[in-house]
């Protein structure tokens, strides 16, 4: 049956966890309710029209934390995505794919009970469609928020089918990064792409860090550091696809970087590798309470501010990473960069030269980080007024703040932090929250990933990449 006639009951403000949205609740046909909360103005203008997604209700994972599907995920992805920017997901009750909740549970106890039967098999053993969805609500509610363009949130090549038949242009279609570890979920992912088409995705993230590569001398020992090449090495070990922009040399120390850096994959292919020297920081005893740093640049400043960057360079990474950056390269990264990915660390240089902070960046800032020194600087330049989505506060053993869209995360370390700025664990917070923000945009989640992953570093007493 036809749902497509649909009547609006209310329209209100309604406050997320997300931001505060606009909720509008419409009654079907059939009596029952669809939803659409909207975020922003929805300008069908914009290049790639109208962020959408069109959501049906899971009550086992919306309500009842079911692990055999990725929907729970799916619409925490959109509400973080169009609270960031602006959008719509509407959501309709068309549970089990459209043949009710009955079905569904039906379809759940044999899956579980019989591990080789998939969750479409699952529905056509009982006799129900393999998808029984229909989208004309979708597309009256669209008509009635006047969107005419979307960037469709979707795997499914019905929806983008059902809008573009509708009169409804699909200019684009998105997916984003789902962490799947429940094997149950990921056979659920790859039925639909087998039975009903679905598009499948790369989700990998690709990560260009731009940053000096510095050769650390720890008790005599020769190790790879530098704010840029340690994160991209690290940033490899967590299975990113890594490059990395810096100065490199030919001489051994330079030699020695390049080789670690071909070993755990990192691309290279933006490093000019013609700097006169490595940069190279002799530490001594870096446990103890008077550990010293000695720094020199063998000429690779100099060669660093010379260094350009197009946009055509900066295009195919996910996330870029300002690790600690030049001026002049930062400058030239915010002249180039599209779109909010990127990730600035402006580092301890700022606290005793504040004409290193490069306020233009912010505007293409998705995540700001800074320690309390740091952030005593930063705070004259009112990162997120200016634009910064994040801002990620971090205090040693104090823990730290996270704002974000007028909201205040406070958080403590799950670990003993009083070696941090020894052990790289800042970095590696950095890292992991980062990441996660990549694949959720959920501030909570990104802020334990980033614990998680710094209690790990400071518990093993450092990145000793070469272990």
């Amino acid at each position: 049956m036809q749902k497509n006639h649909i009547t609006k009951l209310h329209s209100l403000s309604f406050p997320t966890r997300y931001g505060t949205g606009q909720l509008h609740v419409y009654r079907q046909s059939d009596s029952q309710l669809a939803y659409a909360i909207v975020f922003g103005e929805l300008d069908s203008d914009q290049e790639f029209g109208v962020f959408c997604r069109i959501h049906s209700a899971c009550i086992t994972s919306e309500t009842f934390e079911a692990v055999n599907c990725d929907c729970r995920e799916q619409l925490q992805q959109a509400f973080a995505v169009a609270s960031q920017n602006s959008g719509v997901i509407i959501y309709l009750p068309q549970e089990g794919r459209g043949n009710g909740i009955e079905a569904k549970l039906k379809q759940m106890a044999l899956e579980w009970q019989q591990p080789d039967i998939d969750t479409i098999e699952a529905f056509l053993h009982f006799g129900y469609p393999a998808d029984n969805r229909e989208y004309d609500v979708a597309v009256s509610i669209l008509k009635e928020l006047k969107v005419k363009k979307v960037t469709l949130y979707t795997a499914s090549p019905d929806k983008v089918a059902s809008l573009e038949s509708a009169g409804i242009l699909v200019s684009k279609r998105v997916n984003f990064p789902i962490h799947i570890t429940n094997q149950v979920a990921k056979k659920n992912v790859q039925a639909k792409q087998k039975h009903l088409n679905y598009f499948t995705e790369t989700m990998s993230l690709q990560a260009l860090f731009i940053g000096y590569a510095t050769v650390d001398q720890i008790d005599g020992q020769q190790y790879p550091g530098g704010a840029g090449g340690a994160m991209a090495l690290n940033a490899a070990q967590m299975q990113i696809e890594s490059a990395l922009c810096a100065p490199l040399s030919q001489d051994s120390y330079g030699q020695y970087y390049q080789k670690i850096l071909r070993e755990r994959n990192v691309d290279i292919s933006l490093c000019a590798t013609d700097s006169p020297g490595m940069p190279v920081c002799t530490i001594n005893d870096p446990f103890a309470p008077g550990s010293t740093r000695t720094w020199q640049s063998n000429g690779s400043d100099i060669h660093f501010s010379k260094m350009k960057l197009t946009t055509q360079d900066l295009e195919p990474y996910g996330l870029i990473f300002l690790c600690n950056a030049a001026p002049s390269i930062v400058r030239e990264v915010a002249q180039n960069v599209r779109g909010k990915k990127i990730v600035y660390i402006p580092g301890p240089q700022i606290v005793h030269h504040p004409d290193w902070v490069v306020p233009e960046i912010f505007s293409s800032t998705a995540i700001l980080f800074s320690n309390q020194e740091e952030t005593e600087v930063l705070e004259q330049f009112d990162p997120i007024r200016v634009g910064a989505t994040h801002w990620v506060k971090t205090f040693g053993e104090a823990g730290g703040l996270v704002h974000s869209k007028g909201e205040e995360y406070a958080f403590t370390p799950e670990k003993d932090v009083t070696v941090i700025d020894t052990t790289g664990a800042g970095d590696s917070f950095a890292l992991a929250y980062s990441y996660e923000w990549y694949q959720s945009r959920d501030v909570l989640a990104s802020i334990a990933a980033g614990k998680k992953r710094a209690a790990a570093i400071i518990q093993q007493k450092g990145t000793l990449l070469h272990d």
